[in-house]
């Protein structure tokens, strides 16, 4: 079921919350770190009585670098969830972080839990069961969660023989496009026609999704600045990621007000997201703003 199917929150925000990862993977869209950097917390106090003062009801997407890296990650997720929901994406390394999660966090609060299973990295830590059995306790405890796989064009080879390895521990994944180049080609549209109907299904790779990562929605309306927004390690707030000049706040000090129609995007190039992958906001903010 898709997670918006019954909204319960006004505003999303994409929160780009740390820079660290514990993994190295070549194809990530973040700089593969391997933690280059000493473990972070955030003002988690603070960031909720941001938030509570504007009076409206936020889904927080934690990405990064790897969330559960934060020192206070679990203490971040409580606070948070007792007046907003959180969506999380995680390579599911950190077990006994995942364990404190289950047994802390309320999950009808969490919208989404995107497991990453990071085939070679898993290979080199000999952690395929770690993932698996992470994913069963989290699924078991009520908490939403998916597991996706990059399905990058040197793992094609493998890809069915890996999923039908992680399948017998009990879970399912679902191929996710690789985004770049590799081998003087681009993709997601390098991909064959053949890998497509195979990896991918309608709502992750074909029309809508495909189109939002060629040519995003340039010289249409967004909402980007009006129900979603990018939030930057530092917690500036902008309206997404070819605009971090125009800014709304800080998620540590204040809020600015949001845009009060949605407006034509002018971004010289846009990889927007916002109206395909978070289409609910986008069909909400043009119904609210007399464009649907």
């Amino acid at each position: 079921m898709n997670r918006h199917s019954s909204l319960h929150y006004d505003v999303h925000l994409i929160w780009d919350v740390i820079s660290a990862c514990n993994y190295r993977c070549d194809y990530c869209l973040a700089s593969p770190s391997g933690i280059s950097e000493p473990p972070e917390a955030v003002d988690a106090k603070r960031v909720k009585q941001v938030l509570d003062a504007t009076g409206r009801v936020y889904e927080i997407n934690l990405v990064g670098g790897e969330p559960t890296l934060l020192t206070n990650f679990v203490d971040l997720l409580r606070l948070l969830t007792r007046n907003h929901y959180l969506f999380l994406s995680t390579n599911l390394s950190r077990s006994k972080v995942i364990a404190r999660m289950i047994e802390e966090v309320d999950p009808s609060r969490i919208t989404g839990i995107d497991a990453s299973f990071h085939v070679e990295e898993r290979e080199r830590r000999s952690s395929f069961e770690q993932f698996a059995r992470s994913f069963r306790m989290l699924r078991e405890a009520g908490f939403p969660i998916t597991a996706n796989y990059v399905a990058h064009p040197r793992l094609l080879n493998r890809i069915e023989s890996d999923f039908e390895r992680i399948r017998d521990m009990g879970v399912e994944l679902k191929a996710t496009p690789f985004i770049g180049h590799w081998e003087g080609r681009a993709y997601p549209e390098g991909y064959s026609e053949a890998h497509r109907r195979m990896l991918f299904d309608e709502e992750v790779y074909a029309g809508k999704w495909e189109a939002s990562v060629a040519t995003g929605v340039r010289n249409h309306y967004c909402n980007a600045g009006y129900n979603v927004f990018w939030v930057a390690r530092d917690g500036t707030i902008s309206k997404c990621t070819s605009f971090l000049n125009h800014t709304y706040g800080n998620i540590y000090k204040e809020m600015h007000p949001p845009d009060t129609m949605m407006k034509i995007c002018n971004a010289v190039s846009c990889s927007c997201p916002y109206y395909s992958v978070l289409s609910h906001y986008f069909e909400k903010a043009k119904k609210e703003c007399g464009l649907s």
